[in-house]
């Protein structure tokens, strides 16, 4: 039997941000916190200097679950020398009962990002304060998608706003949220005036309390 290919267009037409998105991924999180057994191999990283490539694949399987996944994402930073993408990507489901591939997934990506603006959400549900307005965004990657999530978690409040750390940011969800959108020079601290904090792909610079 042949394994199903969907296709990145079938993918982002079938799947989109909202609360059921949001739920699946709470749920995750809450399994793997109450004792699910994963399996988590290390992740295969290839290098590919002379181009500024690297290619990851990554893999996680929940013990009894009929299926699991193995992701492959590729950065090439010389790709904009070309026109191209600078990452790219696919997902393989396989049987866990007989090891054949069951589909191969071109989402080129987007299934990580609509994980992350996901869990990002879950963060927010159960970290903001219910009077809380004011978000702050410390990347520039996945901007898309954050759009739509910072319109629906952020734009209800009155006096809502958010604040960028790159003028590209503000430029790009400027014409996209229906909140104002600020930029912070680089160096101020604006986790300590924001209620809610959205971060992607950062790591915290200093200890709580430093």
């Amino acid at each position: 039997m042949q394994p199903h290919v969907v296709t990145e267009q079938a993918i982002t037409s079938a799947l989109t941000f909202g609360s059921k998105s949001i739920d699946v991924i709470e749920a995750a999180f809450a399994s793997l916190a109450n004792g699910s057994e994963v399996l988590m191999p290390p992740v295969l990283q290839i290098n590919v200097d002379a181009v500024h490539g690297q290619t990851c694949v990554k893999s996680a399987y929940t013990v009894g679950e009929p299926h699991f996944a193995v992701k492959l994402a590729s950065t090439y930073h010389d790709n904009q020398q070309l026109g191209l993408p600078n990452s790219s990507g696919l997902m393989l489901v396989c049987s866990s009962q007989i090891g054949r591939v069951a589909a191969i997934l071109l989402d080129n990506g987007y299934l990580t990002a609509l994980r992350t603006q996901a869990a990002g959400a879950v963060a927010t549900r159960y970290l903001s304060r219910v009077d809380s307005h004011f978000a702050a965004m410390m990347a520039r990657a996945c901007l898309a998608m954050m759009a739509e999530s910072v319109s629906e978690l952020v734009a209800p409040k009155t006096g809502g706003s958010l604040s960028c750390n790159t003028v590209f940011s503000v430029r790009f969800l400027s014409p996209r949220v229906n909140v104002l959108c600020r930029g912070f020079p680089r160096g101020v601290n604006v986790c300590s005036g924001p209620e809610v904090s959205r971060a992607h792909r950062c790591r915290p610079r200093r200890k709580a309390g430093a």
